[in-house]
């Protein structure tokens, strides 16, 4: 018997034509025929045997020419069989004995789609081809290209018609999306399944299906669906929130207007389909697949999408057919989100109850609202402000931010060591039976991780005599100011070097219960950068009901102002901690200059350069001089000791790293929520925003240098320029800032800087800056204001609309104004070109450095890789990692995406192929699983590749160490798996490096314990696939035969010294390396922050500069004591980093601890501010110096160590007096 074949690598059109044949053969019609479902490569599975009863060959194979060619050479071999190829690409086939006729019907019907056309398209083609029946019943029917879907009836029309018949005006309305093929095809068991559980929560269901995009109709855009069925005839908006089931951008690249969402206003909650059964997606750790995180998850985010629940699962039937199959939880969950946030919309303002979560990393009282860049008791105070003015009930306010604190302050704190029992006795309180109550509504094995770790509920942390549990925090009115539990790791300290997945306290789950239940907040506003909740144990995206940051979050809505800078964090606020997120301003900046025993260096080199050429028996004079000035300033182990051989090269380093220095950027305070910057802040910003390029217009000093034909870039990037090359860019930076500050003086109009430039020769270029500054960069900057706008707005359900994160200062403006959503990347297009420019320049730059300093190149690099750094530059870590292996991508040129690897020719290359290691962070295993298996791929290709291992590094060092472990016993093929184990990270579940917890916690005594802590925490290989593989042997491996670690920074709002992370994961590396291996690694960081002019320097070297410019210049710390409280946490935090990068990495001396000591405790007018504003910073500063000398990591100079003990105690002793 003769059938039709009809072959498809598209599953959603196999679904659709083995559907139709199903639903005839039910009718009793049955057509021979068959669907093939084809992957890429199959094709060659075809024999001539395969077809030699086909009646008809039908080929619909989307992007598979290969697999087009494949199939007709093999019909070829049956030239009667008539065939079709349906064109999903350039260049169709054409077909074999099937007249046009036959073809234009057959792709009307497919066009028009729907169950009733492809049957009718099955009983065509079985009367054409197989002579069965009398053809189709009717001809193709062009269906509803969309409508408001009710079950059980016929879609309606309009909006007036459905909400006659199902909208009570009375009842809050949730509008939702859906694509049009569910509705063509029945797919509608899952939709049913959410209408049903909206109107049983008491609401109303508003169900749209519409084409994803236009569809056939290029006038029936989504938007125009949304004005049409969304708005009533009074323009008014009719839902109070959408569930978005797309599984793509409703915006990108398609003919909607871009902000439709944003016009609409409501806050859109994205229902996520799995394309798994529920089994393999609870035994999923990632949850989500790599496809969905990049073409649902990533994509939806540039709409302002809010993340909601997985709500259904793709299970199959007995017979074949998948289908949408609800998920009982998350369908729930998914309504009661959406519930939440329509009563934000409708529920008085003077009614709802808000929690605000201030962040307390290391849970201690110097911490208290530890946001990154931010004054937290200040945006705390314009919060309550503003939200008193919009009718909250927020208490009444004292008027000053400071002593909004101080209640802070006096109320229960994280910090038990100075808990009063009047502390204890007015503490908010929930009782252990309560907790054991609610905990039982929990899924068993979550509260078994909880028991096994902390015995029995309610467990030790924070419950008194009475068995109740202490809630830090006080109450204002309808407003409750929370301070974020301890994760739980400083009550089990030993915990922190073997269990990276150790479970949440009972306390932590009980807080968030007491908030959401108890008090009854209508949402949370999680203040600042960042806590703990949204990186709790669990599924890396896609949450279930064991995850912990899902149990915590459960239903509310989450508002959380995060630093639009640090985008990788934020982005897993986002998705683990389902936030609305409000990006907000880095703190402000300025140029650092020179000061103290920095600013008398630069007189006496120009004393050296006057007295070796016109009076040489005198340098030696000035150069020990200059010595003596180095020694002071602790900077003898960067430029070494001068020598006669050695006096030019060493003055040429003290010159230019003074060069550096003076330009480099110092914060001068901290970003005050919805504070627009003015005066001096405005200017350093604007200053600091136009010393990069901003897509064609060139920096203001590139601009310049043109102009004025000054080799600027090329000084700029010499290792070691001349005093003469120096004054050169100085006398361009000169004439900047007077441009800049000629024209702050006029208000930054526009249109009054032409006569700046008059006495400069005539650019395009410098026009183009000085019109970007005046049109684009001050609007921008004046925007600011909607940090506080919006996050007030959200509180009312209104739609935090979405823009970009990253960094303005790397180029990228569209960042401004801040306050939006921000979001990411795709993932796929990592690494771009821009970036592929970048990653080159890195590595060859460290390759320089490295050989000469060693003379020879680096056999293994090890590289800490972040989510962060790689979404502002487009994947510039991943480009020096291919770049290092030998490896290019090839990008797909009409989406830029990348397509496939390159190996790079040796020749080409003109260097060895480096092995390289990379130790990635867990939002990049989360975020960006393509870049895991780029980077194992390209390892792959170079291991195979045939070549001698003395110039194929990453062959030579997999070939020993898989001959090592099958020597062991090892199974070979096994053991060679192993041995290509190159990208490093947390176990599932996990996040983090362990060093920064192990420090903070003092739990270690050597090297050895920092060792174990980072072998622990990063010893798992994720393979192509993103599967995890426990390997703390093979992580041991790699570190300890490491030449090489360097980690790159891309943006001049942060340095290694913003926060613990920086040195957990890089200095980690180097502690772990130099205890397995004996021996210290080179330690570099790349600089990438100006894109034209990459830098990398020694981690030493970079150190110093940070610390030097930044941590003991009196700008920056006359900076933080405007900021009280929050600006001594930031010195704390500083010494505290000090000392932690010491600890790893052996930077600090003797000459820098007693500088920081001096000027952070033992000047008497810091002390006496910080003993006022914030003691217990005073006290942990104290604390970390003398743990530096008793480690032995400082020899303090007595007298010294005399004064700091004296403080020290008596600050002790105050605090002790003050929680008494």
């Amino acid at each position: 018997m003769k059938r039709v074949y009809w072959l498809t690598n598209i599953d959603s059109q196999a679904d659709h034509v083995a559907r139709a044949l199903r639903s005839l053969r039910e009718k009793n019609e049955t057509i021979p025929a068959e669907v093939v479902r084809v992957k890429s490569g199959d094709a060659t599975d075809f024999t001539p045997s395969s077809f030699q009863d086909a009646a008809l060959v039908v080929m619909s194979f989307m992007g598979g020419q290969t697999l087009v060619e494949e199939t007709l050479n093999v019909l070829n071999e049956y030239p009667d069989v008539p065939y079709l190829v349906l064109a999903h690409g350039p260049n169709p086939a054409r077909p074999r004995g099937v007249e046009p006729e036959t073809i234009e019907q057959m792709t009307k019907y497919l066009a028009y789609s729907g169950l009733r056309n492809i049957e009718n398209l099955w009983r065509y083609l079985a009367h054409a081809f197989l002579h069965i029946g009398k053809g189709a019943t009717a001809e193709p029917q062009q269906l509803r290209t969309d409508g408001l879907y009710y079950p059980g009836e016929e879609p309606y029309g309009t909006l007036a018609e459905f909400a006659a018949a199902h909208l009570d005006p009375d009842k809050y309305t949730v509008g939702f999306f859906f694509l049009r093929d569910d509705w063509l095809w029945g797919n509608l068991r899952f939709y049913n399944a959410l209408i049903a559980e909206i109107e049983c929560a008491g609401m109303n269901a508003l169900p749209l299906f519409t084409h994803w995009g236009s569809g056939a109709s290029k006038e029936r855009t989504l938007e125009t669906c949304v004005r049409e069925y969304f708005y009533d005839a009074d323009g008014k908006v009719v839902p109070d929130v959408v569930i978005n089931n797309h599984r793509m951008s409703l915006r990108l690249g398609r003919a909607n207007d871009p902000k439709f969402l944003e016009k609409l206003g409501v806050p859109t909650l994205q229902a996520y389909h799995s394309k798994q059964d529920e089994a393999t997606w609870r035994a999923n750790p990632a949850g989500l697949t790599p496809t969905e995180i990049s073409a649902t998850v990533a994509m939806i985010e540039t709409d302002g999408i809010l993340h909601g629940p997985v709500a259904s699962h793709r299970e199959v039937e007995p017979g074949g057919e998948p289908q949408r199959e609800p998920w009982a939880y998350g369908l729930e969950l998914l309504v009661r989100k959406a519930k939440r946030w329509a009563t934000l919309r409708h529920k008085p303002n003077a009614a709802k109850k808000v929690a605000i979560v201030l962040h307390n990393y290391p849970a201690n009282n110097t911490n208290i609202g530890c946001a990154a860049d931010l004054d937290s008791g200040a945006s705390l105070f314009r919060i309550l402000q503003a939200m008193q003015k919009d009718g909250y009930d927020v208490g009444a306010l004292p008027d000053t931010a400071a002593e909004l604190w101080e209640e802070v302050l006096a109320h229960m704190t994280n910090d038990r060591r100075y808990l009063s029992e009047t502390m204890q006795r007015e503490a908010t309180k929930i009782a252990g039976s309560d907790v054991i109550k609610y905990e039982k509504t929990l899924p068993a094995s979550v509260v078994q991780k909880m028991n096994d770790t902390w015995g029995n509920a309610p467990g030790d942390a924070f419950v008194n005599n009475d068995e109740e549990l202490l809630l830090p925090g006080l109450r204002r009115g309808n407003i409750y100011i929370a301070l974020q539990p301890p994760r739980g790791f400083g009550e089990d300290p030993s915990a922190i070097i073997h269990s990276p997945t150790l479970a949440p306290t009972h306390h932590y789950l009980a807080y968030y219960h007491y908030l959401r239940d108890v008090f009854g907040a209508d949402a949370f506003v999680h203040l600042g950068t960042h806590g703990s909740q949204e990186w709790l144990p669990g599924k890396q995206m896609g949450l279930s009901d064991e995850c912990y940051s899902q149990i915590t979050m459960d239903d509310m809505p989450n508002i959380y102002p995060y630093l639009t800078t640090i985008i990788g964090e934020g982005i897993q606020a986002k998705r683990r901690g389902q936030a609305a997120l409000i990006g907000y301003l880095p703190a402000p900046t300025a140029q650092g200059g020179l000061y103290g025993d920095w600013e008398a260096l630069a007189p006496l080199l120009d004393e050296y350069r006057h007295y070796k050429i016109y009076e040489p028996k005198h340098t030696a004079s000035v150069v020990a001089d200059i010595a003596a000035l180095v020694e002071k300033l602790g900077m003898t182990e960067v430029f070494g000791t001068p020598t006669a051989e050695t006096q030019e090269e060493y003055m040429l380093k003290v010159h230019n790293f003074l060069d550096d220095m003076e330009s480099s950027e110092t914060h001068t305070g901290l970003h005050i929520l919805g504070e627009v910057p003015t005066g001096d802040e405005l200017y350093a910003l604007v200053r600091k925003l136009v010393a990069v390029a901003h897509g064609d217009v060139p920096s203001l000093v590139d601009a310049l240098a043109e102009a004025l034909d000054i080799p600027y870039a090329d000084i700029a990037q010499k290792p070691l320029a001349t005093p003469e090359e120096l004054a050169q860019k100085r006398s361009v930076d000169r004439k900047a800032e007077e441009l800049l500050q000629a024209l702050a003086a006029r208000d930054w109009q526009a249109d009054t800087w032409r006569d700046l430039v008059a006495d400069t020769p005539q650019s395009s270029a410098l026009d183009a800056v000085l019109a970007l500054i005046t049109e684009s960069i001050l609007p921008k900057i004046q925007g600011v204001g909607q940090e506080l706008t919006n996050l007030v707005a959200a509180l009312s359900g209104v739609m935090v609309p979405a823009g970009p994160g990253g960094s303005a200062a790397s180029g990228n403006l569209e960042v401004l104004p801040t306050g939006r959503n921000f979001y990411g990347i795709d993932p796929t297009k990592m690494p771009s070109a821009t970036a592929w420019k970048l990653g080159t320049a890195l590595g060859d730059a460290l390759l320089e450095q490295y050989v000469a300093e060693e003379g020879k190149y680096p056999e293994q690099v090890g590289i800490i890789v972040w989510a962060g750094p790689n979404l502002r530059s487009n994947g510039q870590c991943v480009a020096e990692i291919l770049y290092l292996l030998g490896v290019k991508p090839v990008w797909r040129a009409e989406t830029g995406r990348v397509e496939r690897l390159e190996v790079l020719p040796l020749n080409e290359l003109g260097r060895p192929r480096i092995d390289v290691t990379a130790r990635i962070s867990g939002l990049v295993r989360d975020s960006l699983p393509q870049a895991v298996a780029l980077i194992n791929q390209a390892v792959a290709l170079v291991a195979d590749l045939d070549e001698p291992t003395n110039i194929n590094f990453v062959k030579k060092h997999i070939e020993a160490d898989a001959a090592e472990l099958a020597a062991a016993g090892t199974d070979p093929a096994a053991a060679l798996k192993e041995a290509r184990y190159r990208v490093f990270g947390c176990p599932p579940g996990a996040y983090g490096a362990g060093v920064g917890n192990v420090l903070d916690e003092k739990n270690w005594e050597n090297e050895s314990d920092l060792a174990d802590a980072y072998l622990a925490w990063g010893g798992y290989a994720y393979d192509e696939n993103g599967m995890a593989h426990a390997s703390k042997e093979a992580f041991a491996q790699r570190l300890k035969t490491l030449d090489v670690t360097v980690k790159n920074e891309d943006t001049s709002d942060l340095n290694l010294m913003s926060s613990d992370d920086f040195n957990a994961y890089h200095g980690g590396m180097v502690a772990a390396s130099r205890a397995l291996g004996g021996k210290a690694p080179r330690s570099y960081v790349g600089d990438s922050s100006q894109r034209s002019r990459v830098q990398v320097r020694t981690l030493a070297e970079e150190f110093q500069r940070v610390v030097q410019s930044e941590a003991l210049n009196p700008k920056y710390i006359k900076g933080m004591m405007e900021h009280g409280y929050k600006g001594a946490l930031e010195l704390a935090k500083r010494a505290m980093l000090s000392y932690s990068w010491d600890a790893t990495s052996g930077v600090m001396n003797d000459a820098l601890y007693n500088r920081i000591t001096e000027s952070y405790v033992l000047d008497p007018e810091v002390r006496e501010w910080m003993q006022k504003v914030n003691p217990w910073a005073l006290h942990e500063i104290s604390e970390t110096m003398l743990e530096a000398r008793q480690r032995g990591m400082w020899n303090a100079p007595e007298e010294m160590l005399a004064e700091l003990r004296d403080i020290y105690l008596a600050t002790e002793g105050d605090l002790e007096e003050r929680s008494e």
